[in-house]
């Protein structure tokens, strides 16, 4: 089994390589930084089913026990049907990724940059794709598909010493049926914070958030709160636990490339109307065949 953790601008001919070489595969999250690299994702996964080799990808929370109980929840007609969402990534400016990177100011433009990826879009994808994917899976999860098209705006206003990465964005996806998600994010708040999402449904609402204070609850006709130890405390190794059960044929077998790319793309598509500051359709990112390259 190969991990598949280095910057996300190399995730999809790194996976391509480990599906030829018959190996199974932990692809963190972004699964790409493009639409290209997408499609090609989504291609290798087809491959890896058809030699029955396991993709688990970094989108944990589709691993934890309270997301999951929610999810069930929603199939079976509690919330009613889902008519709005909102989700945010609400934060602080990542200094840990700032310091770790370990660079003098006489470093190359090319090692600097590698190490100091996260700030690049060439390499990150930028924060909606490395960071904000999460929020952004979870609500296309929730709702049963993937978004019809998008709009907003992003921009850097307070993150303008490093890189070329947006520190916020504030964006509204419309799915197929009319519902709406309302998508916020920033990287400049300092001593407060807020990762979460929101789905409103006809007869219900479900709260969900990363926040071991915030326990999860729906509310509606049949009301839950999710009262054991915070379901996102063990999402990580219940996400190793089901791969290394679809490997050796105990559990569930697990591919998660093609909604890894659907989640990708939806943030890509995010990315695109904020930069663009237009509305930007799903047909039109997944056949966009821009590569994200470096200016040097």
């Amino acid at each position: 089994m190969v991990l598949l953790s280095t910057p996300p601008r190399y995730r999809a001919e790194h996976l391509e390589a480990v599906v030829a070489a018959g190996k199974h595969a932990y692809a963190e999250k972004p699964l790409s930084i493009d639409s290209p690299g997408c499609r090609r994702i989504s291609a290798a996964g087809e491959t890896a089913r058809e030699k029955k080799l396991t993709i688990v990808a970094g989108l944990q929370r589709r691993y934890a026990e309270c997301y999951r109980e929610v999810k069930e929840r929603i199939e079976r007609g509690d919330l009613g049907q889902i008519v709005s969402a909102r989700a945010q990534w609400l934060g602080s400016d990542l200094t840990f990724a700032r310091e770790g990177a370990k660079i003098g100011p006489s470093a190359p433009r090319q090692e600097r940059e590698i190490r100091l990826w996260y700030f690049f879009r060439w390499l990150s994808g930028d924060m909606i794709c490395e960071q904000n994917v999460h929020n952004l899976d979870v609500c296309n999860w929730f709702i049963g598909s993937h978004p019809e098209r998008a709009t907003g705006y992003g921009g850097r206003k307070a993150r303008t010493d490093i890189g070329d990465i947006f520190d916020h964005f504030n964006l509204v996806f419309e799915y197929p049926g009319g519902a709406h998600l309302s998508y916020s994010s920033s990287q400049f708040q300092k001593g407060w914070s807020d990762v979460s999402e929101q789905f409103f449904g006809s007869q219900g609402t479900a709260d969900m958030s990363d926040d071991v204070k915030r326990q999860p609850y729906v509310t509606g006709k049949s009301p839950w709160k999710y009262d054991g130890p915070n379901g996102n405390s063990h999402h990580v190794s219940n996400a190793v636990a089901a791969l290394v059960k679809s490997v050796k044929g105990t559990g569930e077998h697990r591919n998660d490339a093609r909604y890894g790319a659907e989640s990708t793309l939806t943030a890509i598509l995010g990315r695109r109307a904020a930069m663009e500051r237009r509305e930007v359709t799903w047909e039109e990112v997944y056949n966009d065949s821009q590569v994200l390259h470096p200016d040097f």
